[in-house]
């Protein structure tokens, strides 16, 4: 008989009959029980073969899980330490995965489905980006690092009736992605045509009397003529106003001051760097003139005059005061 420990391999309990006793001066049921601990003990030089303890199987068996579900290293480790629980730290384990798991679901945002403009909203923001551009007003084209013209179209939609933008649209993010993106793209659009319009009026330098820009170049009012046909050829309600000329002398006039110098770094500053180089001097000269009204409009009048002479005598007396489109409400 092979004696195992005796929580392994309890002995049956014994039964005394009907009036019997047990045995006097024969072994006692205490001397098998510490015969039993004395075999299984390393120093008594008898062999045993005891069976595992359960954490030890659970270990093995965890690791062939494992295996057979291929999971990464840290997940192995993950459900050895499980194997090493015991019951009630493998509950509150399991409760926290569960906790876990329904955090990470709560946080989890469903895909937004794709937001599509109306055709209202897209028209107006067609149309007053362009106003936009060549509002006298306006105070910065593009402004980097900041979104002056966009804030500025979207603060002037809202305040416009039946424009399709709404504060409940400027609220979600999601769909202001979609509304501040086809700005741009408009605004950029507007932007890069009313560049060339500049470039292409002041002439080919080619023609016969290069010295006399006006024998090759277009007139301001014949410049601003050309801008609104980019998007208001049809209205012709829509006319040149002196405001808008002594915009686009001011305009005309920072184009040419940046290509002053016919160098190929010039050149490239004055295709790229435009619209930035116009908001540095429009910023500059409102504060040089503290933002007086008054003594703008005395800067904006010597350069239009400015380029009446550079450019062809426009006839501005019959033209209207202020432009009939504005940003202004």
């Amino acid at each position: 008989m092979n004696p195992g420990r005796r929580w392994d391999n309890p002995s049956p309990v014994r039964h005394s009959t009907a009036g019997s006793s047990a045995p006097t001066g024969g072994p006692s049921e205490a001397d098998d029980d510490l015969d039993e601990l004395r075999s299984s003990s390393p120093s008594s030089g008898r062999t045993n073969n005891p069976r595992k303890r359960p954490a030890e199987d659970m270990t093995q068996f965890a690791e062939h899980t494992a295996r057979n579900l291929r999971l990464k290293l840290t997940s192995t480790q993950a459900l050895r330490d499980y194997a090493q629980m015991n019951a009630l730290q493998q509950s509150l384990w399991l409760a926290g995965q569960m906790l876990f798991q329904t955090e990470l679901l709560e946080n989890l945002q469903p895909p937004e489905g794709v937001y599509n403009m109306s055709p209202t909203l897209e028209g107006y923001i067609d149309q007053y980006s362009f106003v936009l551009l060549i509002d006298p007003k306006t105070s910065a084209y593009v402004t980097k690092g900041k979104n002056v013209p966009v804030d500025r179209l979207t603060t002037f939609l809202l305040k416009v009736p039946g424009s399709g933008l709404s504060t409940a649209l400027v609220q979600d993010k999601q769909k202001m992605k979609v509304i501040e993106t086809r700005m741009r793209s408009k605004l950029t659009n507007g932007r890069n045509a009313i560049k060339d319009l500049i470039s292409n009026s002041l002439g080919d330098e080619s023609v016969e009397d290069p010295e006399d820009p006006a024998a090759r170049s277009n007139d301001i009012v014949m410049l601003c003529q050309q801008v609104l046909n980019l998007s208001f050829n049809k209205q012709k309600d829509v006319k040149v106003s002196l405001e808008m000329c002594g915009r686009f002398a001011f305009l005309r006039d920072t184009y040419v001051t940046l290509s002053a110098t016919p160098t190929p770094s010039k050149v490239v500053k004055a295709t790229t760097d435009f619209w930035g180089s116009v908001d540095k001097d429009l910023k500059n000269m409102r504060a040089a003139k503290s933002n007086d009204e008054a003594r703008i409009s005395q800067v904006i009048g010597d350069i239009l005059a400015d380029d009446k002479k550079k450019y062809g005598p426009a006839n501005l007396e019959e033209l209207i005061q202020e432009s009939p489109v504005s940003m202004n409400l």
